[in-house]
């Protein structure tokens, strides 16, 4: 018997604006293009509960194949982006 599986990921993303833009405040016009400046930051955890797919067999012991590294090896993965134009 094959357990239910749900993994859990999310991504937050932030965009930087250049200096320019915040000392003018928010009336201002983005400018549009490769020199608009600023930047994005984005933080994302992939499986955040480290949950993996488990199988059992009729007897109740594990199912070969299904250990805790066979078929997710890695787990939870957390990246850090930082993009800019140049």
């Amino acid at each position: 018997m094959v357990d239910g599986f749900a993994a859990v990921d999310f991504r937050l993303g932030v965009i930087l604006l250049p200096s320019e833009l915040r000392a003018q405040g928010s009336t201002a016009a983005p400018r549009s293009g490769r020199l608009a400046g600023g930047g994005q930051i984005t933080v994302e955890v992939q499986n955040a509960f480290d949950t993996r797919p488990e199988a059992r067999l009729g007897d109740g012991r594990p199912a070969p194949g299904y250990g805790r590294d066979d078929h997710d090896p890695i787990g939870r993965q957390v990246g850090i982006q930082f993009a800019k134009r140049f």
